[in-house]
Order: structure tokens, then C-alpha cells, then sequence
């Protein structure tokens, strides 16, 4: 049993206690007097009788050990629980251009083989093209660069917020872009708007353009047109592919699912904003593609006058089983403003935005079949989005004195430590990283230039010394 308490010693001796209880407890007692006295004496007359008093002392000196034992893992907990459930690691620039250049981020995240993938947008005072330049790079798990940037060409008339990305682990990439084009330059008002897209392996170009929706529209008549792309994939090499209808009677998002090879796969679907004022889009969609199959939608819209309120319209497509959540303001679907969804190994988490200023948000998990499990929890932070960790748990992204906050969220749904302040503006964009981590990129442009800038954050592991 001694070196049971000399290994107990050891971990006590880092959180503050005294060695020499656990040397008492080993030895049996000190020969003084109270219950260390008494179980010496009780050892000794067991040599005497039938050896019971001896397994008293055993049990005696057991009790102690698991008291002094679930203290250690008390202080332990506690220190965890106090720690923050990222740790931040290196920053490192993606990129970096001089005088008079802007760069915008489109995609970060994780390959097949560990490393991280980022791609993003650039112009420089040279550039004439209504296009900006779009690269992408590699980099290690540690955000050490596999080799120089490449280029990712796509068209020369389209306007950067018209620019979305997608790089699947699989090293396939694709970009997705709205434009508006004049069929007959006699009559420059019927232009073909469509959402277009193209796909390269590793880099390397695909043929092809694939049309992922298209309408043909008569300017003078202030119809919806097509903007704003929005990309997400599925584990198979398939992808959803969104874009907002703007400017008609009320905002819109459009969504076709497209297989790996480009190809449309079942029907379009469009989302409308029920009862949104005409022509709002509040920014902040999400869609995410469920494990189980399926995906949803989060599309923040706004009421009509006279209140103005907002809400966040909860839409499940080819789901087994929806998530059966309260409908807010009465609105079927409806969540309240600034709520976002996280994806886990156990399936969704809804964290619903405050019902009013200054209030707390509410976490609830819900299973792989729609119902509510976990634990329920609430967050004093405001929510921007969130992003699945190759752990299978995930990270809630909030925004906090201008800049980003990351709140570990563990596999029952409930918040792992506190949350970590960064220096990421509200605009980075988040990737999971291989060992459940994240990787935050953003993009820094100033007189004197613009940088890609990138930090890794690692999640906080608890051993027996407590947060590592």
C-alpha cells in the first residue's frame, strides 16, 4: 500500500496538501493519541487474535485514502471547470500584400490528412477585372505552409460578396458564384442571373461550369435577383449550394443539392421569409448538413412594421425526425433573434438567442431523432455561429467587445470550462482542425497593406494535474 500513497503524495503535494497525511495513512497511524492511535493499536493486538482488527485498520486507512483521493479530484475539476476550454497556440499570416491591396477569407477548415485548407480573395491596385484574384493554400496541423498559394479561377464579372468557397476533406473544392449577364446587348435591361459553379481536385480545375440555379429577368421590373452564395457539404462529396432571391416583395434563400459531380440531386427548395418586411435581409444564415441525413436552415428575417422584431426561421429539409422546438412570436419554425445551431457527435444543439437585451442564451440538445436530450444550459454571451470539431463536439462562436469569444461545447451539449476571449474580429471565419481544435482566419487591411491572419486554438485537456 505504500506506494499507493507515495504516488497519492505526489499528486496531493501539487494542489497544497501535506505529504505526511498520506505517509499516516500508509504507515497505519502515528502511535499517538485519536483514530491514527488507535488503528496502530488495534495492528498490533491483531497478532493475538484472529486478524479482524487488522482488516478494520485496513479499512480505516482505505476510507482515508478515498476521502484525501475524491478531494484531489475535487480541486481537479474545479480548476478545470475554471480554466477555459480552448487554449490558444501560434497565429500565423496566410498572406500578405502591400499598399492599396483588400483581402476578404472564403474557407477554412479540415483535409483528410490533418492539415488545413484556406482560401481567400485578393485585389490589388493593378487589378482591372471586376473579379478578385481567389487562392487557396495548404497548411500543416501545426499552420506550417505546404508549399505557395494557387489559383482558383472561376469568371471575370463577379463581385466579391457574389464569391462563396467550399474545400471538402477530400482536397475537392468548390466555388459557387452569382452573376448577372446581358443576353442582347440591343436590350441591356432582360439579363440571365445565374449561380453558377465550378470544381478542381487539389487545386487542379475540373471541366466545366455547372448552373446550380439560373432565371432570366427584366431589370426595369425590380425583380429578385440572385446574390449571396452559401456552401456546405456532405460526407459523401455532395454539397448544398444557396443563394438569397433579393429585392422582390419579401427575401428568399434558394437551396439545390448537387452531387459530387455536379449533377442537381432532388428538388429545389425555397425559403421563404413568411413574414419578413419586404426586401430585409438580416445577414447570418446557416446551413448544416446532418450526419443522419438531411440538413437545415437558419435564416434570420425581420417583421413588418410597426415593432420591427427579429427572429431566426428554423427550416429542416429530408429530416427523420424534426426538431420539435417552441415557435417564436407564433411564427411556425420560428427561434428568437441571433440563434444559431451547433452540430455534435449526439446530434443538434439549438442555442436560442435572448428573448430580450441583456438576457442569457439557452442551450438544448437534440438526439440523432429530433428529441430533447443532454443537458439544458444557458451562456451569458451573444452567439454568431458555431462550428462541428473533429472531437464531435463542437464550438460556439460569440461576439464580445468587438471581437470574437469561443465557448467549448461538450458531447451532451453543455458548456467544458469558460470561454476564450481572441483577438479574431466579428468577421473571421472558424474551420475544425484535426485533435478537436479550431482554427480562426481573418483578414487585417490598413493603409499599409492587407494580411491573412490565422490562430490556432487547441481544446484544454484535464489530467491529473488539472488543465493542461
Amino acid at each position: 500500500m505504500a506506494h499507493i500513497a507515495s504516488g497519492l503524495a505526489r499528486r496531493l503535494a501539487r494542489w497544497g496538501f501535506q505529504a505526511a497525511v498520506v505517509g499516516l495513512v500508509a504507515c497505519g497511524g502515528g502511535g499517538g493519541s485519536g483514530p491514527a492511535g488507535i488503528s496502530g493499536q488495534a495492528s498490533a493486538s491483531s497478532t493475538a487474535s484472529s486478524g479482524s482488527g487488522d482488516s478494520d485498520a485496513s479499512s480505516d486507512s482505505a476510507a482515508v485514502m478515498a476521502g484525501l483521493q475524491a478531494q484531489v479530484l475535487r480541486r481537479r475539476d474545479d480548476a478545470c471547470l475554471a480554466a477555459a476550454g480552448f487554449t490558444a497556440r501560434q497565429s500565423f499570416t496566410v498572406n500578405s500584400l502591400g499598399a492599396g491591396t483588400q483581402q476578404q477569407v472564403r474557407f477554412a477548415g479540415l483535409l483528410h490528412d490533418g492539415g488545413i485548407a484556406v482560401a481567400w480573395l485578393s485585389r490589388t491596385p493593378s487589378d482591372t477585372l471586376v473579379s478578385w484574384r481567389l487562392q487557396w493554400q495548404r497548411f500543416g496541423a501545426g499552420g506550417r505552409a505546404l508549399g505557395p498559394p494557387a489559383d482558383l479561377p472561376y469568371a471575370d464579372d463577379v463581385a466579391p460578396q457574389d464569391v462563396a468557397v467550399l474545400i471538402q476533406p477530400s482536397g475537392r473544392i468548390v466555388v459557387a458564384y452569382a452573376v448577372s449577364r446581358v443576353i442582347d446587348p440591343a436590350n441591356p435591361f432582360v439579363v440571365v442571373n445565374p449561380v453558377l459553379a465550378r470544381l478542381f481536385q487539389d487545386g487542379a480545375a475540373l471541366p466545366g461550369e455547372i448552373t446550380i440555379g439560373t432565371q432570366t429577368v427584366n431589370v426595369r421590373s425590380f425583380p429578385g435577383i440572385f446574390h449571396f452564395p452559401v456552401l456546405a457539404g456532405f460526407d459523401d462529396g455532395s454539397f448544398l449550394g444557396g443563394w438569397h432571391l433579393v429585392g422582390r416583395v419579401k427575401p428568399e434563400l434558394w437551396v439545390q443539392r448537387v452531387r459530387a459531380g455536379g449533377v442537381p440531386l432532388g428538388d429545389l427548395v425555397k425559403i421563404d421569409s413568411l413574414g419578413a418586411v419586404n426586401g430585409v435581409r438580416v445577414e447570418g444564415e446557416q446551413l448544416i448538413t446532418l450526419r443522419r441525413g438531411g440538413w437545415v436552415a437558419t435564416t434570420p428575417w425581420r417583421t413588418p412594421a410597426p415593432g420591427l422584431q427579429d427572429y431566426t426561421q428554423l427550416t429542416q429539409i429530408d429530416v427523420r425526425r424534426p426538431l420539435a422546438t417552441p415557435d417564436f412570436l407564433g411564427v411556425p419554425g420560428a427561434l428568437p433573434p441571433g440563434s444559431v445551431l451547433l452540430q455534435d457527435e449526439r446530434g443538434l444543439v439549438v442555442v436560442s438567442g435572448p428573448a430580450q437585451a441583456g438576457a442569457a442564451v439557452s442551450l438544448q440538445q437534440f438526439n440523432n431523432g429530433g428529441d430533447p436530450a443532454g443537458r439544458s444550459a444557458s451562456l451569458a454571451l451573444t452567439p454568431l455561429g458555431g462550428v462541428s470539431l473533429s472531437s464531435g463536439e463542437a464550438a460556439l462562436l460569440a461576439a464580445a467587445a468587438g471581437t470574437i469569444t469561443l465557448q467549448r461545447i461538450g458531447e451532451h451539449g453543455d458548456p467544458i470550462g469558460q470561454s476564450l476571449p481572441t483577438s479574431a474580429p466579428l468577421d473571421a471565419l472558424a474551420g475544425a482542425v484535426s485533435g478537436g481544435g479550431l482554427v480562426l482566419v481573418w483578414a487585417r487591411n490598413d493603409a499599409g497593406g492587407s494580411q491573412v491572419m490565422a490562430q490556432l486554438f487547441a481544446p484544454t485537456r484535464c489530467s491529473g494535474r488539472g488543465p493542461d
